[in-house]
């Protein structure tokens, strides 16, 4: 029974740290592109990128 607890508490930690993952990426992705001046693929990538991580 403990080893199904410290299952489910693994599942758990590593579905947030996915998510923190994720909003680094996104972060990263906007921060380059404002850095080059480059903000139309923005319109298209940031979309797309909260699709991949909402599903």
């Amino acid at each position: 029974m403990e080893h199904l607890k410290e299952l489910k508490w693994l599942q758990k930690e590593n579905e947030l740290l996915r998510q923190a993952v994720s909003d680094l990426t996104l972060d990263k992705l906007i921060l380059k592109e404002a850095a080059t001046g480059n903000f139309w693929p923005l319109c298209i990538a940031v979309p797309a990128l909260i699709m991949c991580v909402i599903r």
